[in-house]
């Protein structure tokens, strides 16, 4: 019973191309065709977007790895400050899942989506960024990073 259920929801791209479409950047996509309001409407104000694609694959970063974020945000701050030390650069990565998915297990990164942004995280800590201006900045762990899971909370996701 459980599979015919799982076989009624869409898959998780259909559920992406909603927001953004898959395997493009913002550098090919115009601010009509992205809803991505739809989860924050800051998201929709960026420097930089990866949809779909391979750290290794995003001309904006250095990084070798395949793993592959569902959305990857780069948000350059235009804003001036007194302290030096404070980060003004951030990464938003978003992550969809099937809807009613259930099965969710702990220290997997590939079937936890908590884990599976942790993950990511570290991939991208140590390593460079283009910013908008062709200058390299370094991502620290100081660099803020915000998550968002978009999926249901079922009773495996719960756990965590």
């Amino acid at each position: 019973m459980k599979t015919k259920i799982l076989k009624f929801f869409e898959n998780e791209d259909l559920i992406h191309s909603v927001f953004f479409p898959i395997r493009t950047s913002s550098d090919e996509i115009t601010h009509d065709k992205q809803n991505l309001w739809l989860i924050d409407e800051r998201l929709t104000y960026h420097s930089f977007l990866a949809s779909d694609k391979t750290f290794n694959s995003i001309k904006n970063i250095s990084s070798n790895k395949k793993d592959r974020t569902d959305l990857i945000i780069y948000n350059e701050a235009f804003a001036f400050s007194d302290s030096k030390a404070a980060p003004h650069n951030s990464f938003t990565i978003v992550e969809f899942k099937k809807p009613m998915r259930d099965d969710y297990q702990d220290y997997d990164g590939e079937k936890n989506p908590i884990e599976q942004t942790e993950k990511y995280i570290d991939n991208l800590l140590n390593k460079s960024v283009t910013g908008r201006n062709g200058r390299l900045v370094d991502v620290t762990d100081k660099t803020p990073f915000y998550i968002y899971i978009v999926c249901d909370i079922t009773p495996s996701l719960e756990k965590y």
